[in-house]
Order: C-alpha cells, then structure tokens, then sequence
C-alpha cells in the first residue's frame, strides 16, 4: 500500500483507527478518512473481515487527502459495505436506525510498515472483533455461484425451521423444490448448479484463512455478504448443523436413494459436501456464547487447529489466534525474531502450561470439560507428529522438533496423529509430568533409546496412487525386507498400515478388502507392468494369484471355494474405489459383473 497519513497511536489506551467514507456510493473514487479512538471507550464500529487479495492488483483510494494504493478485493467490499449498510444493519440488528459507518479494515487501519505498530495492533485484535457491534464478512463480488449459495442457504434456514428430524431425513421436501433436484449442469459434478454452488461455498479459501477464523468466532454478530446479497453467519451455522445431521442419517442408517434424485446430487448429500470447517466455526461460537471467555483448555485445542489454517505470513499460524485463544505470547513481527523462534515460544508456553492444564481437567467441576477435550491435551510431545523435516519438507530454517504449521496447512493428504500407548512398560511413572523443557531452541526430554534410524525415506502421497509412485515404494519396501518386524509378510503389514485393518483376513469381507487394495496400488498398465510388479512383491499372476494370496494374507484359509476376483482383470474391467484412508472399497466391476459393492 502506498504511503497513507498515520499518526502514532497510544498502546496504553489501546488506540485504534477507523474509518469513514466520505464519497458518496456513485462515485468511482473512494474518499475516506481515518479517526482515531479508544478501546476503552468502547466506541461504536464494525469490523471487516476479508481476503486481502493478490497485493500486486490495487485501486486507488483517496485517505485523508493522499492517494492509496489497496487491493481490488478490498476496494470492492468498501465500496459494497458503504452502500448496503442499512441493510445489513437491520438484517443483524433487527432495526432500521442504523449507526453512521465507521469501519475497521486491518489493511488501511494499520500501519503495515510499522512492524512495532503491526506487533501492538495484533495484540489487540481480540478486544477488536469482539467490541465491533457488526463483523462484515466480505465473500467477493461477481461470483454467481456465491450468491447462488447464499440465496439457497436462506431459504434452506426458513425450510428447516418448519421441518422435523423425521421429515428433514426422507428427502420428501427436496422434490418439491425442483431447482434441488434438477440435472442442470452437466459441467459439475454434482450435474446439479444449485448443490454444486452448495460445494463450493463451503470450501472457499475464505474460511481456510486463520485471520478470519479468530474474526468470526469473535464477533457478536456476522454477516456474509456478496455484492447485495448477505446472509447472517449465525443461519448458515444452523443450516449447516441440520444438513451435516442429514448426510449422518443417511450413512448410518442406509437409506435407499429416492427416485426423484440423481445418483450425482445422492453422492452430494452422502460424500461431497464437507461442513467440517463451518462446524468448528460452530462450536468456538458456541463456547463464546455459553461462556465469559474460552478456558485455557480449549484455547489450546483451538491453537493447535492453526496448523489447518491458511496464513501469508507463517508467524500467524500462531499470531492470528492468540486473541482467540488467550495463550501469553507477545507477536513480532520484526526480522529480530525469526520464524523459528515463534515456533519455539510457542512449544514452550505449550510444555511449561502442562501442570496448570492437568490440575484444570482433574477438578471434578471439570468432568464435562475433561471428556469433551481431555484426549485432545493428554499427549505433551504430541506437537512433534507436526515436526516439518521427513514429513511435511526439509526445511532446514526450523528446529527439526517443532510443528511446521505452514507446510501442514499447504499438505492436503492429511497428517500424522499420535495415538497414546504404553512402550515405556511403566519406566518412567515416576517421573513428574512436566520431564520436557525448551532451551535455546531445543529441546529437551526424558526418553529411553531402543533403536537407531539408519534410513529415512519419503513416504509417498495417496494423491500418487496413479502415478506408479506408491506402488515404487510398496516394491522397494518388501524387496529389502520380506517378513516384516512382527513376523507377518511385508506385504500383509503395508495393506494393514494403509487400511488401517487390524483383524483377521479370513472371511471374504476382509479378502475383498484386500484385492481392493492390491488393484488400486498396484494396477495401472499406462504406468507400469502390473504383473512384474506382482512378482517383486511375492504375488503370482493367473492361477498362481491365490496361492500367494493365501500364503501372504490369510494362511491356512482354503480359498478354493471362494470365487476371489483377479486384481489384475482383463481390459474390459474397471474399478471405482472410495477413499483409502478411510478403508473404504466402494465398487470392484469385474466383466460388468459387481463382485463388491460397499465395504466400511
């Protein structure tokens, strides 16, 4: 941004700028001007929330007599808020004596080339969001489906309001809005513009932001708009509660798919749409509501959930939620203190706040508490599941202990989770809960050494399936070592590990479940010669296939009687799988014949 008029700001009376424009709503140029006042005057205002945009497209405003230069999506929410403010008064407010706009937008409010300002400011975002009578949130303009989703989520509020469980879950109130069931767009995946809209909203970089987390969860009130459409964020939160409540029916209970629906707009209901980001919105809204603020416990569950979030500056991965979250970490933003350091801060003030936590989720007023998130803080050393070199990339600018919450927001494959066991056999019971500390940058723990690593390898992505690479690794992994550590056969250990199967492989659900596999990572004639590959991992080919099976899967199991189908199937046959990392085979066709249908 250009050079603008700022005048220092007094920290100890929590200074803050606001905003008002000046032009009226017709006119090209935006004219403001830049007031400064008291949080502890508590001053009426409204926050903006927002992606700041591609810094390299701008528009020219005009603040305090001096052209700046902000982003095209900045601009363009100025522009909309100025003129829809009456209305979205009265869609939060319920009021048509609507308050003169004076607005707060990071961008313009701060001075962003004051790093000691930035640092002070960040300090107070917390007060911000929370005192600001309205948070805009701004969702862009001229995005057809946005509105799309906006006007359908509004009418979905008013339908639930009047439906019962009962009637939400038999679908029967979808055939008579035909737009919802509708074959309209054929370039979708949902073959459905209205659900497909649906989809899209719900995964908009927006909510991935981890600014606009912390601005949302704090505020009184929000409302979404796009161009002159606004929806309160409240509404969607409830809209989002009863749809996700229906896609759990329908998997739970396995309904059959009405005849009025498209097997497309089934799958919609069933897989597409993902309300796990609103819900978290939703429960931090809800601990806001029922309590004064968030208790240290679940300031922490919600500070861990940084590393989900997105960020353009990878210190706030943790600076952007800590007024959220209340941890006692004082942001900056200066080259003085590097990435590495926050990262550090961060662990530390995690570890030396073990014993408080303990105490807190022991008290017994805390049983509600401690069953809700206890699981979730039990683990200290949990945050080295995070640790970035080996796992999310090599980069040598961070300790090699510390959560590398910017290339695990940037990892969609998923990531690691420590699961709570007992390979200490009861060593250290004697040791006191807080046995690890941080130093000057590392770290150190109570440990008992039982093996050397004399290899590091990079384990490929689900998402590399296709490309012959995972099944690379699947060879080079059995080749070097046939039986694996626990004495089954290597092979058996990767189907185990990567399907998460921990039975026996005995009956023809399990045996299903491991052609399944053995197809997907291991069968792709453009990439590779399946058969040779087949041989390196210890599989015969044609007859020879389910002698090896047995050996290898399910040893002493007569397979002769079971009609078994050929991972490896003659041209004419295809596959359709699900998700591996849920274990789940949705469909093996082979010669259009439907051997397996559904395995969870």
């Amino acid at each position: 941004m250009s050079q603008a008029p700022y005048y220092p700001l007094d920290a100890s009376r929590s200074e803050i700028r606001l905003l008002e424009i000046l032009s009226p709503d017709d006119t090209a140029l935006i004219i403001c001007r830049l007031t400064t006042v008291s949080l502890l005057e508590c001053p009426p205002f409204a926050a903006l929330s927002y992606v700041w945009g591609n810094p390299s497209i701008t528009e020219d405003i005009e603040l305090d007599g001096i052209t700046v230069a902000v982003t095209i999506n900045l601009a363009s929410a100025l522009r909309h808020v100025h003129r829809q403010w009456a209305e979205v008064w009265k869609e939060a407010w319920r009021s048509n004596a609507a308050e003169p706009l004076k607005l707060w937008a990071d961008a313009i409010c701060i001075n962003q080339e004051d790093f000691d300002e930035r640092s002070a400011q960040v300090q107070l975002m917390g007060s911000i969001y929370s005192q600001a009578q309205i948070v805009l949130s701004w969702l862009g303009s001229g995005n057809s489906e946005i509105r799309l989703a906006l006007e359908t989520l509004n009418f979905f509020y008013g339908e639930f309001e009047r439906l019962s469980d009962e009637e939400l879950f038999s679908l029967e109130w979808m055939e008579k809005h035909p737009q919802l069931c509708a074959r309209d767009a054929e370039d979708q995946p949902t073959k459905n513009r209205t659900w497909a809209a649906i989809t899209k909203f719900l995964a908009l970089p927006y909510w991935f932001r981890v600014w606009i987390f912390q601005e949302i969860s704090l505020s009184r009130e929000s409302i979404l708009l796009c161009d002159s459409y606004l929806l309160n964020f409240l509404k969607l939160c409830a809209v989002c509660k009863r749809l996700h409540e229906l896609q759990l029916d329908l998997r739970v209970h396995g309904r059959m798919k009405p005849d009025f629906l498209s097997a497309n707009i089934w799958r919609a209901l069933l897989q597409y749409l993902n309300y796990t980001t609103i819900n978290r919105y939703l429960w931090v809204k809800l601990l806001m509501m029922h309590q004064s603020k968030i208790l240290p416990a679940q300031g922490w569950v919600i500070a861990k959930g940084g590393g989900r979030l997105l960020a353009t500056n990878a210190k706030d991965h943790i600076y952007g939620l800590l007024g959220l979250t209340g941890i006692d970490i004082i942001p900056d933003y200066t080259n003085a203190t590097t990435l590495g350091d926050v990262y550090c801060q961060y662990v530390k003030v995690w570890l030396d706040s073990q014993p408080t936590l303990v105490a807190d989720l022991e008290a017994p007023e805390n049983e509600e508490l401690r069953e809700s998130i206890g699981d979730m803080l039990k683990t200290p050393l949990d945050f080295l599941a995070h640790a970035g070199i080996g796992l999310h990339s090599d980069d040598r600018t961070l300790p090699s202990w510390v959560p590398n919450y910017a290339a695990m927001s940037q990892d969609t494959s998923g990531c690691a989770a420590i699961f709570k066991g007992n390979a200490d056999n009861g060593v250290f019971e004697t040791q006191p809960n807080n046995d690890s500390i941080v130093w000057d940058n590392s770290l150190f723990v109570t440990g008992l050494q039982i093996d050397t690593v004399v290899r590091k390898e990079v384990i490929p992505k689900p998402n590399e399936l296709s490309n012959g690479t995972m099944a690379a690794y699947f060879q080079n992994f059995v080749t070097r070592k046939p039986i694996y550590v626990t004495g089954i056969p290597a092979l058996q250990a990767i189907f185990r590990v990567a399907m998460r199967h921990r039975g026996d492989i005995k009956d023809i659900r399990s045996m299903l479940l491991v052609i399944g596999f053995l197809r997907i990572a291991f069968y792709n004639r453009r990439r590779f010669d399946p058969f040779e590959v087949f041989r390196h991992v210890g599989l015969g080919t044609g007859s020879a296939f389910y002698d090896s099976f047995g050996r290898i899967f399910c040893p002493g199991t007569d397979l002769s009687a079971l009609r078994l189908p050929n991972p490896i199937p003659h041209q004419d046959s295809q596959i359709n799988t699900g998700n591996l990392r849920f274990g789940v085979a949705q469909a093996i066709v082979i010669n259009d014949q439907v051997t397996l249908l559904s395995i969870r």
